[in-house]
């Protein structure tokens, strides 16, 4: 479930809750893949803390472990592939889903203050990209290409921006371009193994 709508959040509900959804589907696969059988024990991942306790919690660790796309890695992408005998198999899902929160959070046209999930926090500056990038393999680029710098005092909720119409498109037409890209990836994928 979205940020948005597990803190029962004034901003209007958009197209792009859906789209961070199934980013947390992507995240939940890449860590725990289908029909593992790992136990309580095996399977303490931070990935957990987004289904357990009320969802003013369960929306305040998904803001941390969104907020940065270092958290992002380190607390959420890492733990992908742990339990999976076929980790090679991750490595597309890893590239996904840090795309998929690269665009979703920070997108060029959201501007510094909006960018991530946190309110207030260190924001990153994705200047370097621009409206014609491709977004293949933009994880990397954009984790070895960001600037900190200080958000502005006031306090800015990120979701509040994403929720107009020209920009929820934009990052929509942008998401989507992502998710067709990896749709052509896993389609020559098996191709190429034979």
């Amino acid at each position: 479930m979205s940020i948005g709508n597990l803190s029962n959040s004034s901003v209007p509900r958009t197209m792009l809750d859906d789209w961070e959804s199934l980013l947390y589907l992507v995240c939940w696969y890449g860590t725990f893949g289908v029909n593992n059988n790992c136990t309580d024990q095996e399977c303490k991942h931070n990935i957990n803390e987004w289904c357990a306790g009320n969802d003013d919690a369960i929306a305040d660790k998904k803001r941390s472990d969104l907020n940065t796309i270092e958290d992002f890695r380190d607390r959420i992408v890492n733990g992908f592939g742990k339990h999976d005998a076929n980790t090679g198999d991750c490595v597309i899902l890893e590239e996904l889903a840090t795309d998929l929160h690269a665009v979703l959070l920070f997108h060029p046209k959201l501007g510094n203050p909006y960018h991530g999930a946190r309110i207030p926090s260190k924001k990153r500056n994705l200047g370097f990209l621009n409206e014609d990038e491709e977004y293949g393999e933009l994880g990397r680029d954009v984790a070895a290409n960001t600037e900190a710098t200080e958000q502005e005092p006031e306090s800015v909720d990120p979701f509040e921006m994403r929720a107009k119409a020209e920009i929820e498109r934009k990052i929509s037409q942008d998401l989507l371009r992502v998710l067709g890209h990896y749709a052509n990836l896993a389609r020559r994928r098996p191709q190429e193994g034979r």
